[in-house]
């Protein structure tokens, strides 16, 4: 329906950026030292809905992305909206 028109279909995410350092992996010759120097200071969450055509809104936030500010987000989004709509959110 949404290919359609009738409805709009959002996905929701949530992610962050932090400026701790952070390398799941790393190359490096035999006799190679590696040092990777982080501060631990700033993290930023990110909670955001985007639709197939790249529509996207989202929120940023120094808090933890809980119970509690995800239905005040959907709560301020559906004040945008002017049809029926869909939200698929991940639940990881």
């Amino acid at each position: 329906m949404s290919d359609q028109g009738k409805t709009d279909l959002f996905y929701g995410d949530e992610s962050y950026v932090c400026s701790e350092g952070y390398v799941p992996y790393g190359r490096q010759f035999p006799d190679e030292g590696v040092c990777i120097l982080s501060e631990k200071a700033h993290k930023i969450n990110c909670l955001g809905f985007i639709n197939r055509q790249s529509k996207s809104n989202r929120r940023t936030t120094e808090q933890p992305i809980d119970a509690k500010f995800i239905p005040e987000y959907t709560e301020d989004f559906s004040f945008q909206i002017r049809k029926a709509t869909c939200i698929v959110l991940d639940n990881a």
